[in-house]
């Protein structure tokens, strides 16, 4: 940019950015007319609204996103299924559905970041629920699950997500690893406060 003020700089740089975004979305809306079910675009689309702070939108693609990674998912495992699958086809059918999967996860974690951000814990909790079933590994899925739960109340299971956490961490210097005891001792606290007496 031109400007010297370092205000009237990062002003011009947010313009210019938001006119790129704007102009992002109305590319993906060019391909999605011709290409309804194009990943790319249909995740693109989520992530500049998002960008845009246009939430509720960026929620409305992860939806659709969601909605045809899983027919896709679906016509792909069907494929595998088929008794004449040769060799290569049977690789290429699961690099596909993994690719759909790897996809849908991070669009779960994707809504339930922008659903918290709204307030929406119990459905962003859902969008967590989904991907601790689809990846149980993903460590970083048990944490934001705790905090989801730690935020509707629910300690118990709380601590529960924290241990498949800590099951998952080998490193205990790691900064994520000693954060995930703190809300332990949290869980356990409010737990202890709620019991009768």
């Amino acid at each position: 940019t031109s400007a010297t003020d370092p205000q009237a700089r990062a002003h011009e740089l947010a313009s210019s950015a938001t006119a790129a975004w704007a102009e992002s979305l109305t590319e993906y809306d060019a391909t999605l007319e011709l290409q309804p079910g194009n990943w790319d675009a249909l995740n693109g689309s989520m992530r500049v609204c998002s960008l845009l702070q246009r939430p509720v939108d960026s929620l409305l693609w992860a939806r659709r996103l969601l909605d045809t990674t899983e027919v896709e998912s679906s016509f792909w495992r069907r494929q595998l299924e088929r008794a004449d699958l040769s060799a290569p086809d049977e690789r290429r059918f699961r690099k596909l559905r993994q690719s759909a999967a790897d996809l849908q996860v991070a669009t779960h974690m994707h809504a339930a970041a922008t659903l918290k951000a709204l307030g929406r814990t119990a459905q962003a909790l859902e969008h967590m629920d989904r991907v601790v079933e689809m990846t149980p590994d993903l460590r970083e899925a048990w944490s934001r699950r705790a905090q989801l739960l730690m935020a509707q109340g629910d300690f118990s299971e709380a601590q529960q997500s924290l241990d498949q956490f800590l099951r998952r961490s080998p490193d205990f210097d790691d900064p994520a690893v000693r954060q995930a005891y703190s809300l332990l001792s949290e869980c356990e606290a409010a737990i202890t406060a709620a019991a009768p007496r």
